[in-house]
């Protein structure tokens, strides 16, 4: 079985993307605060100041200090991701890969998994002519695809819980476990634009991505992925950062026995490999996965 992970570096570099490239970490914040003035665009200029300069850091300063806006942020930030999707030309690196991989025969031998909440992947694997299998096991059918959200996706409604915008909860400490319900795009905007106070089942975008609504299912899933990792032949990694604080995902990254390639910056992943994984097998395929993207279909038919 070969495993590839995509993060926002993949979706950000993909081509043909409606309505644009969704942005990086370094560029989510302004543009959160300019399209959702009235919420993203009202946070305090402490906590802004350090969004514009680490995403992560101004979040941990609003879920300490402003709790309770946590819910709301996280419903515009859902809208927000739910916006894009791969182009009708299906010239998308993700649409070009998932349609040479069916053409392969990869399919049913492979488990992608995305750190990303947009639905970039799963609309280009449709244009490919794939199913898509979020929670089941890699299938055997060749017309399935196994797509696994490692941290969450904007179009996961948490199901059989339900709480009216009259409900007020801290988002920095209350949990909602239970089912998940998947949402088209254009479902996740009307309900996060109506009654309910609760957001998808994403994780925070924060140092350990800690995750509050329907937590079972996504760490289960995480805790499978880590198990899939350890026995797969190969992994491939497009555009995510090496981050040893997501331990969730770099630490069974760095003790696989599988060939690690890698798409994205050499520098970061080197300095990673040297710490991590020094004696074991990995390689660079390059720094985007436009140039890329023939070396990743050779590592995967190898």
């Amino acid at each position: 079985m070969k495993a590839i992970l995509f993060g926002a570096g993949a979706s950000h570099g993909a081509g043909d993307t409606l309505p644009v490239s969704p942005p990086l970490g370094r560029d989510l914040f302004p543009a959160l605060a300019r399209l959702f003035r009235g919420s993203w665009g009202q946070i305090p200029g402490e906590a802004a100041a350090l969004f514009a300069d680490d995403f992560e850091a101004g979040m941990a300063v609003v879920i300490e200090k402003y709790g309770l806006a946590v819910g709301p942020l996280m419903q515009k930030m859902a809208i927000f991701f739910s916006w894009f999707a791969a182009g009708n030309e299906g010239s998308n690196l993700y649409t070009r890969f998932f349609r040479e991989a069916y053409r392969l025969e990869l399919v049913p031998n492979l488990l992608v998994s995305t750190i990303n909440y947009e639905c970039i992947a799963e609309t280009a694997a449709n244009q490919a002519g794939l199913k898509i299998s979020y929670f089941g096991d890699v299938p055997s059918d060749p017309d399935s695809l196994a797509l696994w959200k490692l941290h969450g996706s904007c179009n996961f409604k948490l199901a059989g819980v339900d709480a009216t915008r009259g409900v007020t909860y801290s988002g920095s400490g209350v949990a909602f476990d239970g089912g998940i319900e998947i949402l088209h795009p254009p479902e996740v905007r009307r309900c996060y634009s109506g009654d309910t106070a609760l957001y998808p089942a994403m994780s925070l975008y924060a140092r350990s991505k800690p995750i509050f609504m329907a937590p079972t299912i996504i760490q289960n899933k995480q805790k499978a992925w880590a198990e899939q990792v350890q026995i797969a032949s190969h992994v491939i990694v497009i555009g995510v950062r090496p981050n040893p604080e997501d331990e969730h995902i770099w630490s069974p990254i760095a003790c696989t026995d599988a060939e690690v390639s890698f798409v994205g910056s050499r520098t970061e992943f080197e300095n990673w490999v040297s710490a991590n994984r020094p004696t074991r097998r990995s390689k660079f395929l390059g720094s985007r996965w436009s140039s890329a993207f023939d070396a990743v279909i050779r590592n995967l038919c190898q």
